[in-house]
This record gives structure tokens, C-alpha cells and sequence, in this order.
């Protein structure tokens, strides 16, 4: 024997979950749509950042470097000695000693300015998108939630 009011809960059981199929995929092409999107800018620009820190560690090595190389130089200079390739081996190091040094501050500087512009600017996105993507997922909640809320509600006054 049929029951077609149990072929009906069926039928609308099967409708709802093929819906919640559908909102389930559209849920996940727009969470990757939008979220995806921001989360490879924000790993592409923290790699920006860490080759300029990079670059700036290196500056500074190099940096560290000369100025040992040049008190080396100078330790080897005797007082009152006259030492003319001495003489200019330390000019060099000096030279040397303070290209390296601007260059160091120059890279510092820009690590700063790019901190600064992460805290200004991709925090701010990144936060955004972590709101759209709650926003996102609240919607797909709700419509999934009244769809069997309308299930319940028809089972219990037995329209269904």
C-alpha cells in the first residue's frame, strides 16, 4: 500500500537536499572567489617582504663586514708610519664602509615604509575579506536553515 503523504515528505526531502547541494557549491566558488583571491595577495606581498628583509640583512652583513675589514686595515697601521698602499687600502674600505652603509639604511628604510603600508593597507583588506567570507558563509546558513526549518514545519502541521 502507498502512503502518498510519506512519498511527498520524501519528494521535499530530496528537494531540499539537492538545494542545499547547490547552495553548498555556490558557497564554495564564492568563498574562492573572494577569499582565495585575497589570501594569495597576502602570501605574495609577506614574500615581498621578506626578500626586502633579506635583501636589508644582507646590507647590513655587508655592512658589518667592512667595518671590521677597515679596523683590521687601520689596527695594521702604525703610528707615525708611512704606508702609502696602507694608506689606500683604508680609503678604499672607507669608501667601501660608507656605500655599504646608505645602502643599509636605504633597505631599512623601505622595510619600514613597507610595514607601515601592510599595517595600513593589507590588514585592512584582510580583514574585509575575512568579513565577507563570515557574511558569505551566515547567508548559505540561513537559506540552508529555513529550507528545513520549512521541512519541520511542514512535517509537524502534516502538510507535508
Amino acid at each position: 500500500m502507498r502512503d502518498p503523504d510519506l512519498g511527498r515528505c520524501f519528494n521535499e526531502l530530496h528537494m531540499i537536499l539537492q538545494e542545499c547541494s547547490v547552495e553548498t557549491t555556490q558557497l564554495s566558488k564564492e568563498e574562492n572567489e573572494q577569499f582565495n583571491h585575497t589570501l594569495k595577495d597576502y602570501i605574495r606581498y609577506m614574500d615581498s617582504i621578506k626578500q626586502i628583509i633579506s635583501n636589508r640583512d644582507n646590507a647590513l652583513l655587508t655592512f658589518q663586514n667592512n667595518t671590521k675589514d677597515l679596523q683590521t686595515k687601520k689596527d695594521k697601521l702604525k703610528p707615525n708610519e708611512e704606508n702609502p698602499k696602507l694608506a689606500q687600502a683604508i680609503q678604499t674600505a672607507e669608501e667601501a664602509l660608507e656605500t655599504s652603509r646608505k645602502e643599509y639604511e636605504r633597505l631599512n628604510e623601505s622595510v619600514k615604509v613597507e610595514l607601515t603600508n601592510f599595517q595600513k593597507l593589507k590588514r585592512v583588506e584582510i580583514t574585509q575579506a575575512i568579513k565577507n567570507l563570515v557574511q558569505l558563509n551566515m547567508e548559505y546558513h540561513m537559506k540552508v536553515g529555513n529550507l528545513w526549518k520549512g521541512l519541520y514545519l511542514g512535517l509537524e502541521s502534516n502538510d507535508v
